[in-house]
């Protein structure tokens, strides 16, 4: 297993080399995170999903979770069948429930898609790779996934979920931290 320390700000970030075993349980970690975020949200009343059999999860050009997207692909979430796919298309216009962005194509994903195709969707980038720059989501993205010292947390952006008319749960409200579109600008 190989091990690369870097330092930020006095603290030192552990990341897996790719092919490591540590790297598989970070996956797997991230894609619990994601099943959990997905189960305490709330699709509006008159977005359709009440009435559908599955969950449709949607990696937005990539599949970034590799093997930790078994902990999500054909188990029950919500009493309903989790499928997901990999969308290659960059507006997002087939029926997705959630919307995966991993960091290599969040650019991307920001240029091509505006609320109006992205409402009853839960959305999910993971900002765990601090390398990547970008100067706003545009309140396109619900739930970002972050790496906080050797810790993965999430934010929420409630103006996104208002936006794309998803309820967040309080459950999450309290363990998630709490941001405006502004506080989380980089350059």
């Amino acid at each position: 297993m190989v091990f690369v320390f870097v330092l930020f700000d006095l603290s030192i970030v552990v990341y897996a080399d790719t092919h490591s075993a540590e790297y598989e349980r970070q996956l797997k970690v991230k894609a619990a995170f994601i099943r959990n975020l997905v189960r305490f949200s709330q699709w509006q009343k008159n977005s359709g999903f009440r009435n559908k059999q599955v969950i449709e999860i949607c990696l937005y050009q990539e599949n970034f979770l590799y093997d930790g997207l078994e902990i999500l692909t054909g188990k029950r979430l919500k009493f309903r069948k989790v499928q997901s796919r990999v969308i290659k298309s960059d507006r997002i216009t087939e029926p997705c429930d959630v919307i995966l962005i991993p960091t290599s194509t969040l650019q991307r994903f920001l240029k091509f898609n505006d609320t109006g195709n992205l409402k009853n969707r839960i959305t999910i980038t993971d900002l765990t790779d601090e390398s990547v720059s970008f100067k706003t989501l545009e309140n396109k993205v619900i739930f970002r996934l972050i790496r906080s010292n050797l810790h993965l947390r999430f934010e929420v952006n409630k103006t996104a979920a208002q936006r794309l008319n998803i309820s967040i749960g309080s459950e999450l409200l309290k363990l998630g931290n709490i941001i405006s579109e502004p506080d989380r600008i980089k350059q």
